[in-house]
Protein backbone atom coordinates (compact mmCIF):
# COMPACT_ATOMS: atom_id res chain seq x y z
CA UNK A 1 0.00 0.00 0.00
CA UNK A 2 1.38 3.37 -0.97
CA UNK A 3 0.66 6.29 1.32
CA UNK A 4 -0.25 9.02 -1.25
CA UNK A 5 -2.97 6.78 -2.72
CA UNK A 6 -4.15 5.40 0.62
CA UNK A 7 -4.57 8.94 1.99
CA UNK A 8 -7.22 9.48 -0.70
CA UNK A 9 -9.00 6.19 0.05
CA UNK A 10 -7.59 4.34 -2.94
CA UNK A 11 -5.37 1.35 -3.59
CA UNK A 12 -2.59 0.77 -6.08
CA UNK A 13 -3.53 -1.69 -8.84
CA UNK A 14 -2.83 -2.22 -12.55
CA UNK A 15 -4.49 0.56 -14.57
CA UNK A 16 -6.36 -2.04 -16.65
CA UNK A 17 -8.10 -3.35 -13.51
CA UNK A 18 -9.46 0.03 -12.45
CA UNK A 19 -12.96 1.45 -12.98
CA UNK A 20 -12.52 4.75 -11.15
CA UNK A 21 -9.28 6.68 -10.66
CA UNK A 22 -8.60 10.02 -8.99
CA UNK A 23 -7.89 12.93 -11.31
CA UNK A 24 -4.30 13.14 -10.10
CA UNK A 25 -1.73 10.65 -11.42
CA UNK A 26 1.47 9.53 -9.73
CA UNK A 27 -0.09 8.54 -6.41
CA UNK A 28 1.67 5.15 -6.55
CA UNK A 29 5.28 6.30 -7.04
CA UNK A 30 6.91 3.05 -5.93
CA UNK A 31 5.15 0.94 -8.58
CA UNK A 32 4.05 3.46 -11.20
CA UNK A 33 6.73 2.24 -13.61
CA UNK A 34 4.95 -1.15 -13.60
CA UNK A 35 1.67 0.28 -14.96
CA UNK A 36 0.17 0.71 -11.50
CA UNK A 37 -1.95 3.69 -10.49
CA UNK A 38 -4.24 4.72 -7.67
CA UNK A 39 -7.74 3.32 -7.98
CA UNK A 40 -10.99 3.93 -6.10
CA UNK A 41 -12.99 1.11 -7.69
CA UNK A 42 -11.56 -2.14 -9.06
CA UNK A 43 -13.30 -3.91 -11.94
CA UNK A 44 -15.11 -7.05 -10.82
CA UNK A 45 -13.35 -10.35 -11.34
CA UNK A 46 -14.39 -12.40 -14.36
CA UNK A 47 -15.79 -15.93 -14.53
CA UNK A 48 -17.10 -16.02 -10.96
CA UNK A 49 -20.07 -18.07 -9.83
CA UNK A 50 -23.00 -16.38 -8.17
CA UNK A 51 -22.05 -18.02 -4.88
CA UNK A 52 -18.58 -16.42 -5.11
CA UNK A 53 -20.33 -13.04 -5.32
CA UNK A 54 -22.27 -14.04 -2.17
CA UNK A 55 -25.44 -14.02 -4.22
CA UNK A 56 -28.24 -16.19 -5.55
CA UNK A 57 -29.70 -16.73 -9.02
CA UNK A 58 -33.09 -15.00 -9.21
CA UNK A 59 -35.65 -13.94 -11.79
CA UNK A 60 -35.16 -10.25 -10.94
CA UNK A 61 -33.51 -7.84 -8.53
CA UNK A 62 -32.38 -4.23 -8.35
CA UNK A 63 -29.78 -3.33 -10.98
CA UNK A 64 -27.24 -2.30 -8.33
CA UNK A 65 -27.33 -5.82 -6.87
CA UNK A 66 -26.77 -7.67 -10.16
CA UNK A 67 -23.43 -9.37 -10.87
CA UNK A 68 -22.16 -11.07 -14.07
CA UNK A 69 -21.94 -14.67 -12.85
CA UNK A 70 -21.30 -17.66 -15.10
CA UNK A 71 -23.73 -20.12 -13.54
CA UNK A 72 -27.25 -18.65 -13.52
CA UNK A 73 -29.67 -20.21 -16.00
CA UNK A 74 -31.06 -18.23 -18.92
CA UNK A 75 -33.67 -15.75 -17.76
CA UNK A 76 -32.10 -15.46 -14.31
CA UNK A 77 -29.47 -13.13 -12.93
CA UNK A 78 -27.05 -13.23 -10.04
CA UNK A 79 -28.29 -10.99 -7.24
CA UNK A 80 -26.04 -10.15 -4.29
CA UNK A 81 -27.73 -11.06 -1.03
CA UNK A 82 -27.87 -8.23 1.49
CA UNK A 83 -29.06 -8.42 5.01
Amino acid sequence: MERPCAMLGGMCVQKSECNSRPGKEGLCPENGHLGVDCCYEVKPAKNLTCHEYRGACMDRCAEGLQRPSVDCTEGQMCCVLVG
